[in-house]
């Protein structure tokens, strides 16, 4: 624009292109769960990104770069990029590669057995068979030609088909070689001395170890002595035996009875009796004319017996003394002494003195309840009983009052006892009855007296032979006693009616009732429970029912009837039969 202008002119303008800021972005690479993801790419905006190298993967061929991680499209590396993107590798499960088989198959070249024919995946490595055996050749490999120059090694790769064949070498004869039997006393007495034998000969036993306490069994491979050895057998190594013992069977302890009479006029019959433990000495007392028994001691220990015979069970030495009276001589008791319990009340009642195997009428409580409180019944032995039940006195007896809560509900009124019946076919010697018609007079009385049973039952015999005060009778019952699993079973209705017992059967409740005038007994049949006077006592087994009959074990029936297993009932397993006792006061 400093010249002059002399005419008329067009001008135009000229461009030319701004240079652009630089600006880059970024390509990041994820590898989708296989193989290693390439490292990020930046390049400038606008400008085509190289593709990095192809990631790897063991079991998958990789398919390209996509924008997602589904693969749906493929990223083209040919096209600017104007933007920060990450890409997905693309994969798919390599097909896997034909598996092909070879085999090899053995020949035994004319001795031994062929092993079975050997297949293995083509290019992988087989297996030696076990070797084949012949009994004059020793096997010496596997070789690729009948004549056994070039060996085949084991393991090595199999690329295709191939025939083995076994090498063999003549056996050498083998040089005399000898085993050795080594024994071991396991224990007890003195091993024998080792032998040794040509190896698979015959070995002869030697002579039996001894020991006092044990009896030798034989000889045994192992120390538990589960295999025996036979020695009528070859031995073909070293072997070591045990020697196998059992306990001796010590001799049954025995026991020795003697029996004597103090003061004669009568006998006892036998007077000297040795027996196993365990076993039953039945004792005879005859008194001479004029006489009767009055007391029986066995070690000292009044018995309290007044039949003319005595089972005695022979858990030790007994000596049994027996002295006789005069009839009509009042016998003279041990003296007992019954003490009263207060129980926490206030006041004192004084002891009484009495002789054993009396009777004691339970008096009024005289004791000054506790504040609250007012009596409620006496307790003997663990059971509660009102004033003027009568107890036998078998023992110094501590009677302990019971109190209840004033105001308190009255207990349940006992069962009153269902008066016993006697038998019409069978005397009673000082009972007297009119049966016909019965009065309140005097000879109606029925005079206090000692009642003694005796019964006895045999396994498989359905009759019970009874003895009541030297009175003799049996009783036909439906179901004779008989063992199961080791346990005597007994015939409960029989042998409770037998012992002058009353039995009720409670059909709604399955109960068997037992009832006399002191004892209320209750054995629900599908329960292994007994019921004695409200206590409540768990046995070890229920009751069984056999042709509608309750069956019980021996211990029991002891249990449920208040008697002591062992002492009145007494099983002799020789005779397989039960004798059962009992005793009481009646009036």
């Amino acid at each position: 624009f400093t010249q002059a202008v002399n005419a008329s002119i067009t001008l135009y303008a000229k461009w030319t292109a701004k240079t652009p800021p630089t600006e880059t972005v970024t390509i990041t690479f994820n590898e989708n769960g296989h193989g290693t993801a390439p490292s990020p790419i930046t390049v400038n905006k606008g400008t085509v990104a190289t593709a990095p190298t192809d990631p790897t993967d063991t079991e998958n061929d990789f398919g390209g770069w996509y924008t997602e991680a589904g693969c749906t499209n493929k990223f083209d590396f040919t096209k600017p990029v104007n933007g920060d993107i990450t890409l997905f590798a693309k994969w798919t499960a390599k097909t896997p590669p034909v598996v092909e088989t070879v085999t090899i198959t053995f020949d035994a070249n004319g001795h031994g057995t062929a092993p079975s024919p050997i297949t293995v995946n083509k290019g992988t490595v087989a297996t030696a068979p076990a070797d084949p055996t012949d009994t004059e050749n020793d096997f010496g490999g596997w070789y690729k030609e009948a004549g056994c120059t070039n060996k085949f090694d084991f393991p090595q790769a199999v690329n295709e088909n191939i025939r083995l064949y076994a090498k063999w070498t003549k056996k050498t004869p083998p040089a005399v070689e000898t085993v050795t039997i080594t024994f071991d006393a396991n224990g007890h007495g003195t091993a024998p001395s080792p032998i040794t034998v040509n190896k698979g000969t015959v070995a002869t036993a030697p002579a039996d170890p001894t020991d006092a306490n044990y009896d030798f069994v034989g000889w045994y491979k192992e120390a538990e002595c589960t295999t025996k050895f036979d020695f009528s057998q070859a031995v073909n190594a070293n072997i070591r035996l045990y020697a196998k013992w059992t306990k001796k069977t010590p001799p049954p302890t025995q026991y020795t009875l003697t029996a004597s009479v103090n003061g004669g006029h009568g006998s006892v019959s036998p007077t000297n009796e040795t027996k196993n433990a365990g076993e039953t000495v039945t004792l005879t007392f005859a008194p001479d004319p004029g006489y009767e028994l009055d007391e029986v001691t066995v070690n000292d220990t009044e018995t309290g017996v007044m039949s003319n015979v005595l089972n005695v069970t022979m858990d030790g030495d007994k000596t049994v003394v027996v002295k006789f009276k005069a009839v009509g001589t009042p016998p003279i008791g041990t003296p007992v002494t019954i003490t009263f319990d207060k129980n926490g009340g206030n006041g004192t009642m004084a002891d009484v003195t009495k002789n054993k195997g009396e009777s004691f009428t339970l008096p009024a409580c005289t004791f000054t309840p506790p504040a609250g409180k007012e009596f409620k019944a006496w307790q003997v032995d663990g059971t509660e009983k009102n004033v003027g039940d009568n107890i036998v006195l078998n023992g110094d007896k501590i009677i302990k009052a019971v109190w209840k809560d004033i105001g308190s509900v009255p207990p349940t009124p006992p069962v009153p006892p269902t008066p016993y019946t006697p038998y019409p076919w069978i005397v009673y010697p000082g009972w007297y009855y009119n049966y016909e018609a019965p009065k309140p007079k005097e000879e109606n009385k029925v005079t206090k007296m000692e009642m003694d049973w005796k019964i006895e039952l045999t396994i498989g015999i359905s009759t019970i032979d009874r003895e009541i005060n030297g009175v003799d009778s049996k009783i036909k019952m439906d179901v004779a006693p008989y063992i199961r699993d080791g346990r005597t079973m007994l015939p409960l209705r029989s042998v409770a009616e037998a012992l002058g017992f009353d039995v009720e059967w409670n059909r709604s409740t399955k109960t068997v009732v037992l009832r006399n005038s002191s004892t209320r007994v209750e054995i629900p049949v599908d329960t292994n429970k007994i019921i004695l006077n409200g206590t409540v006592y768990t046995s070890d087994v229920k009751p069984e029912i056999k042709n509608n009959r309750t069956m019980l074990t021996i211990a029991n029936i002891a249990r449920a009837l208040g008697l002591r297993d062992g002492k009145d009932i007494i099983w002799n397993s020789k005779s397989k039969m039960v004798t059962i006792y009992r005793s009481i006061i009646v009036k």
